[in-house]
């Protein structure tokens, strides 16, 4: 089996983001994100553990 630890991707929306953090990649420890757009989201934010977010 593999485990993915690493995911750099280009998403259309925030919400595309939120989806990708619910809980199944309880493996991933980095994130790399484009979002094309971030409007108002569709759900709530819940954080289940720290998660650093770095602006660039």
């Amino acid at each position: 089996s593999s485990t993915l630890t690493v995911l750099k991707i280009t998403l259309k929306s925030f919400d595309d983001c939120l989806y990708l953090l619910d809980g199944r990649l309880n493996c991933l420890s980095t994130l790399i994100t484009y979002v094309k757009e971030i409007a108002n989201t569709l759900g709530t934010i819940a954080v289940i553990g720290r998660v650093q977010v770095q602006q660039v």
